[in-house]
């Protein structure tokens, strides 16, 4: 019988499937162990299942089922690496679907007291009021920019996220005036909210797809609205696409939705949706429209790779972009999310301090906050998002 990954499946919240699929998995990773250093979902996996083989058990209970959930991270990485991952074998091992399943299967039958969402709310009003650095919202920005609409311009919808709107808005405006370099008309249909990404991280499916289907709805309207004003043939217009700054959330709207939204605007949305950086790195800048020239030596910069544009089509896109544009990068990797284990916090903390040490000089960038933000928390070093970097060595942004 085929797992079940259908959150519109009959069984897909069944107690029962869950953990007869979570010991089908279960059996394949204990033979292989591949994955032991990943993340610490597998370790547990792995001690819980010899100890229940010592006892003569068959199968984890649900307790230890949960253990081994709440070792996960949410990387994706495990998937890259497996040989038995769907499409590589019959078997269709997906730890990281099947861990969330279980998330979401214990949001449903236990959700979280309504105390723990107020201090949640609470927290994201500190951080806003505390932050000393006075931001004009991103859709503000684009609201009040004075620029006229090119009738031969190539139109390109901006899903600019959350983060982007309310935390990092020069983000925004970095992605704006590079797209516009390379003759593009770009839009931000007004409305849009969170792709979701933190509901669904909790396993809170009615959040999320309350988010997702707001968003579904005032993208691909805004794809119609492009295609239909747009001269050209059926093809042409089709190649409208809807570009995000941040990988985690342009997987989102290209995987997500589709599986827990559903229908057709969602599987439209998902085809035009690619990372901000592989749009600019197929389409360079135009003569016509790039009117300042990089400024100075691009200089030297260590590129820290996300997980998810490791995992998705863009993998490579920004660090070509950076290398086109002159500067010399040097590429890490390694999960700095706080849910990471210490051990792989460490690891992927020395990988870029040795990276930075070789060199002596330069700056760190990377398309993940929380990566950046742990880089350079608890030293001086430069920290920029890559978008930004390149923008302002283009002499878009002020330095």
């Amino acid at each position: 019988m085929a797992p079940v990954t259908d959150p519109f499946h009959p069984r897909y919240f069944d107690q029962r499937d869950l953990g007869d699929e979570l010991d089908r998995v279960g059996a394949v990773c204990a033979g292989c162990r591949a994955c032991v250093e990943r993340c610490e979902a597998f370790p547990r996996l792995f001690e819980l299942l010899d100890g229940a083989a010592a006892t003569g058990r068959h199968r984890l209970t649900p307790d230890e089922q949960q253990v081994v959930v709440d070792g996960c991270f949410d990387c994706g990485l495990c998937v890259l690496a497996c040989p038995d991952a769907p499409g590589r074998s019959d078997r269709a091992i997906d730890v990281r679907q099947l861990l969330q399943r279980a998330r979401e299967l214990r949001h449903r039958d236990h959700p979280p007291p309504v105390t723990t969402r107020i201090a949640a709310g609470a927290r994201r009003l500190v951080t806003r009021v505390s932050d000393p650095r006075p931001r004009t919202r991103f859709t503000t920005w684009m609201a009040q920019r004075s620029s006229s609409p090119n009738d031969g311009a190539r139109p390109v919808v901006m899903f600019p996220t959350c983060h982007v709107e309310h935390h990092a808005p020069e983000i925004g405006r970095a992605g704006v005036g590079l797209l516009e370099q390379t003759g593009a008309d770009c839009r931000v249909p007004s409305g849009l909210v969170c792709c979701g990404a933190p509901q669904l991280a909790a396993g809170d499916v009615a959040g999320f797809v309350e988010s997702g289907r707001r968003n579904v709805r005032l993208l691909t309207e805004a794809l119609g609205a492009h295609r239909s004003d747009r001269d050209g043939d059926a093809a042409d217009r089709d190649r409208v696409e809807v570009v995000v700054p941040l990988p985690a959330c342009a997987e989102i709207l290209r995987s997500q939705y589709v599986r827990y939204v559903g229908g057709s605007d969602a599987e439209l949305l998902a085809e035009a949706t690619v990372d901000l950086a592989a749009h600019l790195l197929e389409h360079p800048p135009s003569m016509a429209e790039a009117t300042s020239e990089p400024t100075g030596d691009a200089g030297a910069v260590t590129l820290h790779l996300p997980c998810r544009s490791r995992t998705a089509p863009a993998d490579g896109a920004i660090a070509e972009l950076l290398r086109r544009d002159g500067f010399e990068v040097t590429e890490v990797s390694g999960c700095l999310s706080p849910r990471a284990p210490q051990a792989i916090l460490a690891a992927a903390a020395t990988e870029v301090a040795v990276a930075i040490g070789s060199r002596g000089d330069g700056v760190v960038s990377s398309a993940c906050p929380t990566a950046l933000g742990a880089i350079v928390a608890s030293s001086t070093i430069v920290g920029v998002h890559p978008l930004e970097l390149l923008a302002r060595h283009r002499g878009l942004l002020d330095n």
